[in-house]
């Protein structure tokens, strides 16, 4: 039996309502959203990190909201988070290795393979070697932040990958190396989850979607007035 990694059931907060959705181990499942708070606010609810006002959350299996927060946090060395959110005071490499440190996840030696493979997956691996991994975020282009932290799940290795606006407002070069390292990171652990927060209805004629042949894919609906 396949493992439900992700659910919500009736949810409810002050930016959406009745989201329904479970997210299987290998799959992949897209929530688009009409704004970024609303995006927000669903990755909050969904991590633990804001109860939603009605409904249930699962996470890993858990109804995560029935724990004390040490061991939601502790839940979550197992669920990466992608699309932004480099602490700006460590350096790009500190960002991508110290998690997995961190969390025990990896030996240094194997969390430096890790991001030798990540970064061989690049086009222009030797700027990054030699200029952006010793740079700080701010330094950082909106597409090179994004792609470094997927870079960051992709040495992690976690359970679960939430995406936020990872491809949002992206076209050409940047769009296409962002989706070559998610297909590659899926390759790589065929169990792994993947959940896409996405601004725009499914309906937008948006090209980009189809093209990650989702399992299944949600909208989320304004609270009632």
């Amino acid at each position: 039996m396949t493992e439900t990694l992700a659910s919500m059931s009736r949810v409810r907060t002050t930016a959406f309502q009745g989201a329904e959705l479970r997210l299987e181990a290998g799959s992949l499942g897209v929530v688009t959203v009409t704004s970024m708070e609303q995006g927000r606010a669903f990755v909050d609810a969904l991590m633990g990190l804001a109860p939603p006002e009605e409904g249930e959350v699962r996470l890993l299996g858990q109804s995560i909201y029935d724990w004390p927060e040490s061991r939601r946090l502790a839940l979550l060395a197992e669920v990466g988070h992608a699309g932004g959110g480099l602490v700006s005071n460590l350096k790009v490499w500190e960002n991508l290795c110290l998690p997995a440190l961190f969390h025990q996840s990896a030996t240094p030696d194997e969390v430096e393979q890790r991001l030798s493979e990540a970064l061989n997956r690049l086009p222009n691996q030797d700027e990054w070697m030699q200029k952006r991994l010793f740079a700080l975020p701010d330094t950082l282009s909106s597409y090179a932040v994004r792609m470094g932290s997927l870079i960051r799940c992709a040495v992690l290795r976690p359970r679960l990958l939430i995406t936020e606006f990872l491809l949002d407002d992206l076209d050409g070069e940047a769009l296409e190396r962002l989706l070559a390292m998610l297909e590659w990171m899926r390759i790589q652990q065929p169990k792994l989850a993947v959940l896409l927060v996405h601004r725009g209805a499914i309906e937008s004629g948006d090209s980009t979607l189809p093209r990650l042949r989702p399992d299944w894919m949600i909208h989320l609906e304004d609270p009632t007035p």
